[in-house]
C-alpha cells in the first residue's frame, strides 16, 4: 500500500472545493493536468496547494505558468495573502 503522505487543497472563487490526502506522485500529476486543462477552458482552478503536515510543498495558481515552490509557509502568505486561513 502506498502512503497518503500529502494533502491537496483545491480552491475556486475563494471557496475550498476539495481537500484530499494522496501520494506526492499523484499530486504532481494532478497539478500538471490542471495546468493543461486551464489553457483550454475559461473555468479553471484558482489555486492548488500541496502540503505535508505544516509544510507547504508547492502552489499552482491559475494565472501563472509553473509551480511556486516556497522557502517557507510565510513566503506563501506573503505572495498569496488570500490563502491565509485556508491552508
Amino acid at each position: 500500500m502506498t502512503d497518503l503522505d500529502v494533502d491537496v487543497l483545491v480552491i475556486i472563487s475563494d471557496e475550498i472545493l476539495a481537500r484530499l490526502s494522496t501520494t506526492e506522485d499523484f499530486a504532481e500529476k494532478f497539478c500538471a493536468s490542471q495546468q493543461v486543462t486551464s489553457r483550454f477552458t475559461e473555468d479553471s482552478i484558482d489555486y492548488v496547494v500541496v502540503s505535508r503536515g505544516d509544510e507547504i510543498l508547492w502552489v499552482v495558481d491559475g494565472m501563472t505558468p509553473g509551480w511556486y515552490i516556497p522557502k517557507s509557509t510565510q513566503d506563501v502568505f506573503d505572495r498569496y495573502p488570500e490563502l491565509k486561513g485556508k491552508c
